[in-house]
């Protein structure tokens, strides 16, 4: 693979990853308002102005490195414990992000993804301190957050899943 299309796989898994972690907040990453309806339902109205772009502070920023710092150390402390691999992707892959934050910071777009990059780390935090008891609890419930580890090139895959409310885990059932 040629070092520009590695820097756009890297961008794009970037920009995806971000998302999903923002999935809560659909305008973190400063898109676009639905456009106003004009009389006829044809949405030919005026477009609300965007609000400005808002980059993170250096003390958020630090805040981030913190955080992400925070999980890398727990990371390393799950590996010297023989963590099961599968569910130490799913900790690491908030690591990752953290560092994608610090990296692309005009990513972020809105003061409430900035806020909402904490929130997220925290998950991280907390996903470390339940595999180091021993009980994840992050594989329950109806929208997940997970990672797997590619094949091609050794690099964390974020990935989400939405389970419809009727899913029952003991059925097998079509995806």
């Amino acid at each position: 693979m040629t070092r520009i299309s590695k820097m756009a796989v890297a961008c794009v898994a970037a920009v995806v990853f971000i998302g999903l972690l923002t999935a809560q907040q659909p305008a973190t990453l400063g898109s676009a308002a639905p456009l106003p309806q004009a009389a006829g339902g044809r949405g030919r109205g005026q477009q609300p102005p965007l609000p400005p772009r808002v980059m993170p502070k250096p003390e958020e920023l630090a805040k981030i490195q913190e955080k992400t710092d925070q999980i890398e150390k727990l990371v390393g402390e799950l590996k010297a414990k023989r963590a099961e691999p599968v569910l130490l992707n799913d900790v690491e892959v908030y690591a990752k992000a953290g560092r994608f934050l610090i990296e692309y910071p005009e990513l972020f777009g809105t003061q409430a993804a900035i806020d909402h990059s904490f929130e997220v780390l925290d998950q991280g935090i907390e996903r470390a301190d339940q595999l180091m008891e021993g009980k994840p609890g992050w594989e329950q419930g109806n929208k997940r957050i997970e990672a797997y580890r590619s094949e091609v090139d050794g690099a964390l895959q974020p990935y989400g899943l939405t389970f419809p409310a009727n899913y029952d885990p003991s059925k097998r059932t079509r995806l």
